[in-house]
């Protein structure tokens, strides 16, 4: 989660800094020194490459609506009562462009209000490897007085054109919300004066619906499109015409007036502009862009989401964790010498009022009786074997009588009048919010949680965060001043993320938030989410997760409680725990045949991606998917035969092969499965067979 801030555009506490340089001299040196150290960082991802119709489509759009004469800026707002269509064409407007490397050119567009003082700077981030756009919008009042209300704000507004008339195709996915149905795919067919809306729930960035939504036009292509907030956002969707379509996106609620002197930002925006007849395309190229520019970068290096092993396979969060057992575990597993990297501990190692109930957060010491030591010791034991050490926080949520609760009462924010029934259990179990919009909290929060992050020995910061926030920020609110409790906050919490990575530079963040629930291209930036949802366990929801995030983002994972083939391939990802009984000899040998197997597949997860089968929660079905890696001609094909399916044998049509080139395919225990041209591996496919239900097959295939 957290190694990714180097990367430029990562908040208000550098982004913001860098677009309002003259009242911070030091910032752009500092975000031109982040830039660079990111992209010289990076190594280059195998996926698809851009062709000339995408990379001119990209430059031609960035020309229009950012670095014409008359820009047709691609957002909106209401100021003053007035639409900003009308406003910006007569407030004055200075441009900069600076060349950031051969990967990127950063444009500044710096609009002001001549009457009220108001400025705002749009950020635009123009990718030379990707045919992306990323900008971002912030707002300063450069007066000593109110300004009037700016409301409406849609950090995105644009049309797409179309050549000809017809339906667009909009694909878009649910969100994580501990169900079956998480990462469902989703599609909708826009035809006459149809409209899709969709949002957010409660406040976290992909609980409802995943940020990121792809757009197929009635003749062909399309783009990609990506919500950078990790808080309340809409989109709408609505056809203007026969051949056109708006887009609007932006947070909801948005009705403020600012004080003197003050700036806020916007949600930012990113567009993937991709060519031909198949979605997936533009799947892939989003896949690939965030992988190579909104990924974190740990010591400067390419992330590798890691290999763990928790410890709650043996002991639960409910006090049974003490300084002598996780110690203890930790030596058992440098004995067993289990192949992973990774040491986890979870939540329910700190005080809590009622004793030993993980859910009571808010006082941030390690239990006295149980960790009398602090963590320091367990996290030198992990260090001494050989592992790194995660290890679980949720510093947002505070429970009644915890130590905040009771000393800090006024740092702490209540929801607002009546929550809906699926929130209630926060109002009756008193649910709190750190107010981390107020700077003596987040002083706070950075001082006490860096310092535990040292004192323990911490390698992966894990931030969990189990509330619906959205009511709270209500509550910080005034009839003048809707939305602002929000900005604060998320701007908040990203200076908070962004302090941990400058202070610890090989730490990296894990973004959990009940499993999957604060995906966004912001967060991306900091973090990885390990934990992708909290229905979990179960083989063919874990299929079904992965089946549709990992159409969208390139690293999450999730895991596995058992060493069964079956349940183990389950729960795959570019990141993989397992939680085992390391007393049970019995499972060391396939657990650790399994765990060498994924490690040796491990690094072809992150290229392109393409569904193999229709997604299906039933049971009576095979699901299959491949991973391709062009350049390197290597890729992967996972097959599941589930529990129901009478089918021994299913054929897979592969994707992305070379026609004339022949492939050498082979099953995980080294075994040969076939040989094959790329043509026929297209047009013909490669037969799967599974005696057993359930049963899976994971195959390997390189170019000869």
């Amino acid at each position: 989660m957290i190694g990714k801030i180097r990367a430029i555009f990562i908040e208000m506490s550098i982004m913001e800094k860098m677009m309002l340089s003259k009242f911070h001299n030091h910032s752009m040196r500092l975000i031109t020194f982040c830039v660079f150290f990111m992209f010289s960082a990076c190594g280059s991802v195998y996926a698809v490459n851009p062709n000339a119709q995408e990379t001119s489509q990209a430059g031609n759009w960035l020309k229009e609506r950012f670095l014409s004469d008359k820009p047709a800026v691609p957002f909106s707002f209401t100021y003053g009562g007035v639409s900003s269509t009308e406003l910006l064409p007569k407030w004055p407007l200075k441009r900069k462009t600076e060349r950031v490397n051969s990967q990127c050119n950063r444009h500044i567009l710096a609009f002001s209000d001549p009457e009220t003082h108001l400025q705002l700077r749009c950020i635009v981030v123009e990718y030379l490897d990707c045919p992306a756009i990323e900008w971002t919008l912030y707002f300063l009042n450069g007066s000593a007085g109110e300004t009037p209300i700016l409301e409406n704000v849609q950090s995105c507004d644009f049309l797409i054109d179309s050549k000809k008339p017809g339906d667009f195709l909009i694909y878009y996915a649910e969100g994580s919300d501990a169900k079956f149905t998480d990462f469902q795919p989703l599609e909708k067919k826009l035809s006459g004066n149809d409209n899709l809306t969709l949002a957010s729930y409660g406040g976290r960035s992909s609980d409802g619906f995943l940020p990121f939504f792809n757009v197929a036009c009635p003749d062909t292509g399309g783009l990609a499109v990506g919500i950078g907030w990790t808080g309340q956002w809409n989109a709408s969707l609505g056809r203007t015409g026969d051949a056109s379509l708006r887009i609007l996106t932006g947070m909801e609620g948005t009705h403020l007036k600012l004080n003197a002197h003050e700036k806020i930002r916007t949600p930012g925006t990113l567009v993937v502009f991709w060519d031909g007849p198949d979605r997936l395309r533009g799947q892939n190229l989003l896949r690939h862009t965030l992988r190579e520019h909104y990924s974190p970068t740990p010591d400067g290096k390419r992330i590798d989401p890691p290999i763990a092993f928790s410890v709650h396979g043996m002991y639960g969060f409910d006090g049974e964790m003490t300084e002598q057992n996780m110690v203890e575990v930790a030596n058992m597993l440098g004995e067993k010498k289990l192949p992973v990297d990774y040491f986890w501990i979870d939540a329910g190692w700190y005080n809590s009022v009622p004793e030993n109930k993980w859910v009571y957060t808010g006082t941030w010491t390690p239990d006295s009786v149980r960790f009398p030591n602090g963590l320091g010791p367990v996290g030198q034991a992990v260090h001494d074997q050989g592992f790194k050490f995660i290890l679980w926080f949720e510093p947002e949520r505070v429970m009644k009588n915890s130590w905040l609760q009771r000393n800090h009462p006024e740092w702490l924010l209540e929801p607002d009048g009546e929550l809906p029934p699926k929130q209630q259990y926060q109002a009756n179990d008193g649910f709190y919010l750190l107010n981390l919009g107020n700077p003596a909290v987040l002083n706070w929060v950075k001082n006490k949680f860096s310092n535990m992050i040292r004192d323990f020995h911490v390698d992966v910061y894990r931030q969990d965060f189990n509330i619906h926030p959205l009511h709270h920020w209500h509550s910080g609110d005034t009839p003048d001043r809707c939305g602002i409790t929000e900005i604060k906050y998320i701007t908040g919490l990203y200076e908070f993320w962004d302090y941990l990575i400058d202070k610890f530079p090989g730490l990296w963040i894990d973004n959990c938030a009940s499993g999957g629930r604060r995906i966004d291209f912001e967060s991306l930036r900091r973090s990885v989410p390990l934990w992708r949802s909290d229905e979990c366990w179960k083989p063919i929801p874990e299929q079904c997760n992965n089946y549709g995030l990992s159409q969208w983002i390139p690293l999450h994972g999730m895991g596995a409680i058992s060493v069964e083939p079956y349940a183990f391939w389950s729960g795959m990802g570019t990141s993989y725990s397992v939680a085992l009984n390391l007393r049970n000899d019995a499972i060391l040998e396939p657990a650790s045949r399994l765990l060498n197997q994924y490690r040796s597949v491990k690094p072809l997860l992150e290229s392109d991606f393409y569904p193999l089968t229709p997604y299906s929660l039933e049971e009576n079905v095979w699901m299959a998917w491949q991973y391709d890696v062009p350049e390197k001609g290597q890729g992967l094909i996972q097959a599941f035969r589930r529990p129901a399916s009478e089918t021994v044998s299913m054929t897979f049509k592969l994707h992305g092969l070379e026609p004339q080139a022949n492939y050498t395919l082979t099953n995980i225990d080294g075994t040969p499965a076939a040989k094959m041209a790329g043509q026929q591996l297209m047009d013909e496919g490669v037969a799967v067979t599974l005696d057993k239900k359930p049963d899976v097959a994971v195959i390997r295939y390189q170019k000869d």
